[in-house]
């Protein structure tokens, strides 16, 4: 797979943070029957690209990444940044 920016593997949460915040974002997504949780922070979407059925989301940090998710998804993250 890659490298990892952050997260929680196996035992240790990868980039510091804190374990209380991490455990209750992780718990709200398998409410919402979410199989995976990843948090981006704002200062890290360089650029979205809204597509006829997807949008591109480009994400700098230490690494550059790049999320596809569905066009309603984009368009709502596009207009947060606004």
């Amino acid at each position: 797979m890659g490298r990892q920016s952050g997260g929680l593997v196996g035992d240790e949460l990868v980039g510091g943070g804190d374990w209380q915040y991490a455990l209750a974002r992780s718990n709200r997504a398998k409410e919402m029957d979410g199989l995976e949780f990843l948090e981006i922070e704002i200062n890290e979407i360089t650029r979205i690209n809204i597509g006829k059925n997807d949008a591109h989301i480009y994400i700098e940090n230490d690494d550059k990444f790049q999320l596809i998710v569905d066009r309603d998804t984009g368009e709502k993250l596009a207009d947060i940044l606004k």
